[in-house]
């Protein structure tokens, strides 16, 4: 009888390139413990394709996630108040996923990045699909915040503490459950 070899080896690369065979997956770069991906929607309301992309990082036994929003801040501007309060809110909803606020250039500019992280070991095609779809809903759930608070129907002045519970009132928390493996009572 011979002997069964079971491997435990985690070979990024090539998961990564089963997970994205779709056409709407562009690979941009693929290392052993990195991934840059493209991704096009088509959007019914806009002409041609929507495009995205998000990174995938390994470290230790973590995979990560992360889809900046559309919106890039400069160095010297004033991120608004309420927008930040309420997606440190949305954090709280979500075990696996995370707002942050991360460096994206050599000249200081920032924006506001959904994060996911998952054990590496119970990654498959069905949970990367879903991650991504979560990614690209907190992203545009983001863009809408981000246009309220713009156009004036979520304010964002400092001096007002009352602003902060006016603005948790705008945003539907039940439509902000987080359909991945969420063990967490809720």
């Amino acid at each position: 009888m011979g002997i069964m070899r079971v491997s435990n080896s985690f070979n990024f690369e090539k998961k990564i390139k089963s997970f994205c065979q779709l056409p709407r997956y562009d690979i941009e770069e693929l290392t052993e413990d990195f991934a840059l991906v493209n991704i096009h929607e088509l959007k019914l309301d806009i002409e041609g394709d929507y495009h995205r992309f998000f990174t995938i990082d390994v470290a230790d036994d973590i995979v990560r996630f992360g889809m900046p929003s559309a919106v890039l801040f400069e160095a010297d501007e004033i991120i608004p108040d309420s927008l930040a309060a309420i997606l440190l809110k949305m954090n709280s909803y979500s075990f696996n996923g995370f707002w942050c606020l991360e460096e994206i250039d050599e000249e200081g500019s920032h924006s506001f990045v959904y994060v996911y992280n998952v054990p590496k070991t119970s990654l498959n095609k069905k949970q990367f699909d879903s991650i991504i779809d979560e990614l690209i809903m907190e992203c545009g759930i983001f863009e809408q915040l981000l246009d309220d608070i713009l156009t004036g129907r979520i304010d964002d002045d400092d001096d007002d503490d009352d602003d902060l519970e006016d603005d948790s009132e705008n945003f539907d928390w039940n439509d902000h459950d987080d359909d991945l493996d969420d063990d967490r009572p809720k």
